[in-house]
């Protein structure tokens, strides 16, 4: 948790049945997050000041620290189609003929990753991501939307996402929802 990231099982991995087994995790993407009633009876449900982004790792958060276990079920399937080049945040740079990086994915990504830091972090962690993010990510975001995407709009994004993130506000979120 010191550099706030949070990665789905057999990331970035070719499949040669090294996850055949249940086991349990820290963490389960929300597209398909099966939860038994008395769960959300104890824990609650998602906490609506994420929007979008990081509120299923809250939530995996939330049921660990009730006493529940987040288990990986590799005979479940799903097809979950998701917009093309959505990962600068953490994956290496790719192709500058994939599809745009929306502004509201910069935004909320980055805003909600210091909220969840805040919520679920000791005082060491926070301290450690904080160091880790503006010692490297910030400026590897800087690059990514300056010179790589060459967007100043991204930038803006991020930059209303680190302020929003960093004084605990949503007053840039104006910006990316349309009501």
């Amino acid at each position: 948790m010191q550099k706030g990231r949070a990665t789905h099982v057999a990331s970035r991995e070719i499949d040669r049945g090294q996850y055949e087994e249940a086991k349990q995790v820290d963490y389960i993407q929300g597209s398909c997050l099966l939860v038994r009633q008395k769960v959300i009876q104890n824990v609650g449900l998602l906490d609506e000041e994420y929007f979008c982004y990081w509120e299923e790792t809250d939530y995996c958060s939330r049921m660990r620290e009730a006493g529940y276990k987040i288990v990986y079920a590799p005979r479940a399937r799903i097809w979950h189609k998701k917009s093309l080049g959505l990962e600068p945040w953490y994956k290496t740079l790719r192709r500058k003929d994939q599809a745009k990086v929306p502004p509201y994915h910069i935004y909320f990504m980055t805003r909600n990753n210091f909220k969840f830091m805040k919520k679920h972090a000791s005082a060491k962690q926070y301290r450690s991501f904080v160091g880790y993010f503006f010692g490297y990510r910030f400026w590897f975001m800087i690059g990514f939307c300056l010179l790589y995407r060459r967007d100043i709009k991204l930038l803006i994004a991020f930059s209303r996402g680190v302020r929003d993130g960093v004084n605990n506000s949503s007053s840039g979120a104006r910006y990316y929802v349309v009501r």
